[in-house]
C-alpha cells in the first residue's frame, strides 16, 4: 500500500478543500487525509463547507475552537497521535510560525513523517534580521521540501538556503472552474444579478479585509483623481469586505468629495463619484462582484500572494496589482492582462485605471488574457506539484 499523505491547515476554508480534493483525486482519496487544527478563526470568517463525502476525508482536531487560540503543545500532541494512528508518512504543514506551526512541525518530525512546507513568503514580506533571520534559516532546514506560491517565493527560499530541487510551485490556487463557471452563469443573467445586489453599471472593484497593509486609502485617492476626467463620470468604486479601517476609509472618501453609500439590494444605483461599501461576503457571493466589474485593483503595501487576484482573473477581469504583491510577477503581464504599479504612487494608479477603464476593447482583451493566464495556475497545478514534492521526499535517500 502506498504511503498516506496528510495536509494540515488551521481552520479550513473553500480554498483548502479545493486544493486537498484536487490532490486526493490525483493520488487517491484513501491515501490523502486532510487535517484541520480547528473549525473556527478570529480572522477568517468563511462559512462551513458542506461535506458530501465526494472529496478527501478531513479530520477536525478541535471543535468549537479558534485556530488563533489553540494551545501549541496541545495541537502538537493531537497531530502527533493522528499521524501515528493513521500511519501518515508525508505531511504538508503551514510554515514554521506562529508557535502552533512550529509545534506541529516538531511533532511531525517526532512522528517520523516527511515534512513539506506550504508557504507564500517572499523577499517583500521579510521582517527578520540578524539572529532572527539565522533562526529562520535553521527552521527551514527542518523541512524535506517546500510547496510555495510562485517564482518570488522560490527565489526567497533559495536565498534562505533551501536547495532549488526541493522547491515546487503552485501552492496558491483557487478553484478556477468554480469561478469561471459561476461567472458565465452570472453574465447570462447580468441585469437580474446586478439589480439583486444593488450594483452600479460600471465599477472598479476591490475585495478583501480593510486593514492597513491593504492600502485602500491609496485606492480611494486614486479613484478620486480618476473621477476628475469626463469619461469616468459614471464609474463607481465598490469595496467588498470589512475591517478596522472602514470608518477611516469612509471619512477619507467624503473628504475627497466623493459620495459614500452602502449597497442597497433591488436597485441599480448611479455610480458617479461614489464609493460603495458592500460588507463582508462569502466565497459563493464573490463571483457576482467580479463578473459585473470593469476591473479589479489590489493596492497592497505587503501581500504574500493575493488569492483574490486569481479569483478576479478566473472571472475574466483585467487586474491592476501593486508590485509588492506576491502573485504580481507570475500572474500580471504588463499591458497584456493588466498592470503593476508602485503602491505609494497615487498618480500612477489613477493613470493606470484611466488607461484600462476608459476602453471597452482594452478591458475585454485583457479579461480574456487573464482567463488564459490563470488557467495554468489552478488546483491541478497544486495537485501535480504537491505530488511531485511527495515523490521527491519519499525517493530522496
Amino acid at each position: 500500500m502506498e504511503d498516506k499523505v496528510g495536509i494540515v491547515w488551521g481552520k479550513w476554508g473553500p480554498y483548502h478543500y479545493a486544493r486537498c480534493n484536487a490532490l486526493a483525486n490525483l493520488i487517491g482519496k484513501q491515501r490523502c487525509i486532510g487535517i484541520a487544527l480547528a473549525d473556527k478563526s478570529d480572522i477568517y470568517h468563511w462559512k462551513a463547507v458542506d461535506d458530501d463525502g465526494s472529496g478527501a476525508e478531513v479530520i477536525t482536531l478541535n471543535k468549537n475552537s479558534a485556530q488563533e487560540k489553540l494551545n501549541p503543545l496541545k495541537a502538537a500532541y493531537q497531530l502527533y497521535r493522528t499521524l501515528k494512528k493513521r500511519q501518515i508518512k508525508v505531511v504538508f504543514l503551514p510554515s514554521y510560525w506562529p508557535a502552533r506551526s512550529l509545534a506541529i512541525l516538531l511533532a511531525s518530525k517526532l512522528a517520523g513523517a516527511k515534512c513539506i512546507m506550504m508557504n507564500e513568503s517572499h523577499a517583500g514580506t521579510e521582517n527578520a534580521k540578524g539572529f532572527a533571520k539565522w533562526i529562520k534559516r535553521q527552521l527551514i532546514k527542518l523541512f524535506d521540501a517546500a510547496l510555495v506560491g510562485g517564482s518570488p517565493q522560490r527565489d526567497y527560499f533559495t536565498s534562505m538556503g533551501m536547495s532549488a530541487e526541493k522547491i515546487f510551485l503552485g501552492y496558491d490556487a483557487v478553484d478556477n472552474d468554480y469561478f469561471s463557471r459561476s461567472s458565465g452563469e452570472i453574465k447570462r443573467n447580468e441585469e437580474v444579478v446586478r439589480q439583486r445586489l444593488g450594483l452600479p453599471r460600471s465599477y472598479i472593484l476591490n475585495l478583501g479585509r480593510f486593514v492597513a497593509k491593504k492600502n485602500l486609502s491609496t485606492l480611494i485617492n486614486a479613484y478620486a483623481a480618476f473621477t476628475q476626467g469626463e469619461s469616468a463620470a459614471d464609474t463607481a468604486l465598490v469595496l467588498v469586505g470589512s475591517g478596522e479601517e472602514e470608518e477611516m476609509l469612509r471619512s477619507l472618501a467624503i473628504e475627497k468629495g466623493l459620495r459614500v453609500k452602502d449597497l442597497v439590494p433591488d436597485t441599480i444605483p448611479v455610480g458617479a463619484r461614489t464609493v460603495f461599501f458592500a460588507g463582508f461576503r462569502n466565497i459563493d457571493e464573490n463571483p457576482a462582484f467580479f463578473s459585473l466589474a470593469d476591473l479589479f485593483v489590489l493596492p497592497s503595501l505587503k501581500e504574500e500572494w493575493g488569492l483574490v487576484v486569481n479569483e478576479a482573473m478566473a472571472c475574466g477581469l483585467p487586474v491592476i496589482v501593486s508590485e509588492r504583491v506576491g502573485c504580481a510577477r507570475d500572474l500580471v503581464k504588463e499591458g497584456i492582462n493588466g498592470s503593476q504599479f508602485d503602491p505609494l504612487n497615487v498618480k500612477s494608479l489613477a493613470d493606470t485605471i484611466e488607461a484600462i477603464a476608459n476602453s471597452k476593447a482594452v478591458k475585454e482583451a485583457m479579461g480574456r488574457k487573464s482567463t488564459e493566464i490563470i488557467s495554468d495556475w489552478g488546483c491541478p497545478l497544486f495537485a501535480s506539484n504537491a505530488n511531485a514534492a511527495i515523490l521527491y521526499v519519499l525517493n530522496k535517500k
